[in-house]
């Protein structure tokens, strides 16, 4: 009698579902924290493009205005045969407010209007200036919800965008305040939609919801902020909601808040900004630090939610509506009218009506002062005197790397010339070449001609 084979269900094992502890912002920062890094150095593909702009400099030197669709002039205060920058004959008190992958934003008050504006500038890591982003400013116009764009210019080697200023944003905010009333929470939703609610309107995504792109006005408003990623509707594939073969430049924003469907499919719908608001709304409620990758990172987008968050003593209400926006499938989620359509949002909406909402940002500078004295960085409000010129040399490794032992190499002069076809060593004699013997003198004029040009 043959043996019995065995069932392929008795190779089954339990599936194991591990969830890993996802900790929130107030504890991560009671961590030690590891050594300051350097910024990579600039590649040569960078530095190439920094000779071209800075030849291209040379030939139409001054500032230029850049627009697309709306005409606008410098301001008549600049003289380009003065030989100063733009932002220094035309704005003065310039101080740096914030930083990040792009460059570096300002705040300076104009000579026009007396008036402090921010002013965005690029840096030089890229081989490229890329002028897309005040094409996308331009398809945004003055709303509440949004921060407005007033112009912009290119001079020498970076590219300036002029905008209006808030007091903070919210990414500093939740960096000081790490339980959020429910009341709060509210507001800040109420107001995100409504800036969605425009951008919805006329066929335009932002794609790109996250607390560093929240602008928080000194009433207390919250603004759309950073249309770097805007995409209109109009120019993609109506079927398949995807880029069309013409080629549109589309990006994904910020891992942590990025829908599955952006991501894997390439699916860019208003309910891609709908699944991001609903997860930074998870995480100003509950103070996560949402992960960026991992198994945590897909957990999130299955409707596994943290622990921090359920720990919050929060509403029904608010759990409901939060749960909805950052379902996986994407055609579940609420559009923003649905969101604006909920009762609690129109309760606070007629608060705003009636202007009886609560100031949370009266005393943001003293609170924020206090905040720096106790968390000591060099990057905050750093004075600015001149911005020109490319940046200077940065190390690839952090500062406490240790570089591996290269092979010692002879000097040329020193060189010795092994013309033989296979390894003089005892081990080698008894293996033979692997490839058929060279004639030496061929190979030795070979290596002469690379020695000696």
């Amino acid at each position: 009698m043959g043996r019995r084979k065995r069932s392929r269900s008795n190779w089954r094992t339990s599936k194991i579902i591990h969830k890993p502890k996802m900790f929130t912002k107030k504890q991560l920062s009671a961590m030690p924290q590891p050594s300051s890094y350097l910024r990579p150095d600039i590649s040569v593909k960078v530095r190439r493009s920094l000779a071209r702009r800075a030849a291209d400099a040379a030939l139409h030197p001054g500032a230029r205005p850049v627009y697309f669709n709306r005409e606008t002039s410098l301001s008549p205060l600049y003289n380009k045969d003065s030989g100063e920058q733009y932002i220094q004959q035309v704005f003065t008190s310039v101080r740096k407010i914030g930083q990040g992958c792009f460059g570096d934003v300002f705040a300076a008050i104009s000579r026009d209007d007396s008036r402090v504006y921010a002013i965005k500038v690029t840096n030089d890591t890229h081989s490229f200036i890329d002028l897309t982003e005040v094409r996308r400013f331009e398809k945004v116009p003055e709303n509440q919800n949004c921060v407005k764009f007033l112009k912009a210019w290119q001079e020498s080697y970076r590219l300036y965008i002029q905008m209006e200023l808030c007091v903070a944003s919210l990414d500093k905010l939740l960096m000081v305040e790490h339980h959020i009333k429910e009341a709060q929470c509210w507001d800040i939703l109420t107001d995100i939609s409504m800036g969605l609610k425009y951008l919805h309107d006329k066929q335009l995504i932002h794609l790109d919801i996250k607390p560093a792109n929240i602008m928080i006005s000194t009433e207390g408003v919250c603004k759309l902020g950073d249309f770097g990623l805007l995409i209109d509707l109009t120019e993609l594939n109506p079927e398949t909601m995807k880029r069309k073969r013409t080629g549109v430049s589309v990006s994904e924003g910020d891992g942590k808040y990025v829908a599955l469907e952006v991501l894997r499919g390439n699916i860019y719908t208003p309910a891609g900004d709908m699944f991001s608001l609903g997860l930074m709304m998870l995480e100003v409620a509950s103070d996560a630090a949402l992960p960026s990758s991992g198994d945590g990172w897909v957990e999130i987008r299955q409707g596994v939610v943290p622990d921090c968050y359920m720990e919050r003593n929060l509403s029904s209400q608010y759990r409901d509506l939060i749960g909805s926006l950052i379902l996986e499938d994407y055609t579940s989620r609420p559009s923003i009218n649905e969101v604006l359509g909920h009762p609690k949002i129109q309760k606070t909406l007629n608060n705003h009506k009636n202007n009886t909402r609560v100031n949370y940002m009266a005393n943001w500078n003293t609170v924020w002062q206090n905040y720096v004295s106790t968390h000591p960085d060099p990057g905050w409000d750093i004075p600015i005197v001149q911005i020109q010129g490319p940046s200077p040399p940065r190390r690839t490794y952090p500062i406490n790397y240790i570089p591996p032992r290269s092979p010692r190499r002879t000097p040329l002069g020193e060189m010795e010339l092994n013309l033989s076809p296979f390894s003089e060593t005892d081990s080698d004699k008894k293996i033979a070449p692997s490839s058929p013997p060279v004639n030496k003198e061929d190979r030795y004029k070979r290596v002469s001609r690379r020695l000696f040009p």
